[in-house]
This record gives C-alpha cells, sequence and structure tokens, in this order.
C-alpha cells in the first residue's frame, strides 16, 4: 500500500504542529529559535508556506518570507519517520511554484555543510552557492559552515 502524501497551505492553526516538527529536526541538523509564536508571527508578517499531511498528520512543512524581489526558505523539514517518501521535494517545488507565481525574482536559503540529504535536494532542483556563513550552525561544541544558495525564478509560459 502506497502513503499518499497531500500538500496544502500553511495556516496559523498548524503553528504549534509546525513549530514542534522544526523543533525536533534540530537534533538531525535544523535551524534553532522555532516555536508556535514565531511560526505563527511568521505567517501573519506575510510569510507563506506548506505542511505536507499524511492521514491529517503533518509530517513536513516550508515557511518562506518575501525578502524584497526574493523569496527566501526560512525553514524546510520532514519528521525523521516520513523521510525519503518526497515530502521535501514535493513542499520545495510547492513553494517554488507559488514565489515564481507570486512575481518574486529568486528562491534564497541557506543550507549547513553537513546536511547531505538537503544539499542533494537543492541540487536537484538548480540551486547554485552565492555565498558562505562560516560557523553558521551549532553541533554540540562544533561549528558548521552554511552555504548561502539562491535559484533564479523564471515564470512559465
Amino acid at each position: 500500500m502506497t502513503t499518499s502524501i497531500h500538500i496544502r497551505v500553511l495556516s496559523c492553526e498548524d503553528s504549534e504542529a509546525v513549530a514542534c516538527l522544526f523543533e525536533k529536526s534540530i537534533e538531525e541538523g535544523g535551524a534553532s529559535g522555532w516555536d508556535n509564536n514565531s511560526v505563527r508571527d511568521l505567517m501573519q508578517a506575510c510569510g507563506f508556506g506548506f505542511v505536507a499531511e499524511i492521514r491529517n498528520t503533518v509530517i513536513g512543512a516550508c515557511i518562506v518570507l518575501p525578502a524584497g524581489e526574493d523569496a527566501e526558505i526560512l525553514n524546510i523539514a520532514t519528521d525523521l519517520n516520513y523521510r525519503r517518501l518526497g515530502a521535501a521535494y514535493m513542499l520545495l517545488r510547492r513553494a517554488l511554484l507559488a514565489a515564481t507565481s507570486s512575481g518574486f525574482n529568486r528562491m534564497i536559503l541557506e543550507v549547513a555543510d553537513d546536511n547531505f540529504a538537503a544539499n542533494s535536494l537543492y541540487d536537484a532542483f538548480g540551486f547554485k552557492k552565492i555565498g558562505l556563513r562560516r560557523a553558521y550552525y551549532k553541533r554540540g561544541t562544533q561549528a558548521v559552515d552554511a552555504h548561502v544558495l539562491a535559484l533564479e525564478l523564471k515564470p512559465s509560459l
């Protein structure tokens, strides 16, 4: 039996589930500082995003914030128990389509150097390195560099 992943628009009602998901991803190399209020505040400050669900359970999420002519992915994560099913790919694709149709010129993001799965995903979409933030992430006592990536968005014909 195949598991069907449903992608839908993120709402303020999702803030608790998404904050929990993002906080759990910290242990696997995600970004810190996510809580219920920060997710809700971003949504109310003209951010947008999407959630991936299986049987009405949030298993992944992506939050995007407008940054001038660019759109910036602030976080994208998939629950550890549901990885390798394509949720992150589907979330990223939906975010790129939304940013393109909204008229943004580029999608930008940062990713830890040691996050091989995420780096592979972004590479598959054609993201290019445009910057480096040395020692940006912390892994216990270790510092990890972050690459700043960008993808030019081209409207469909």
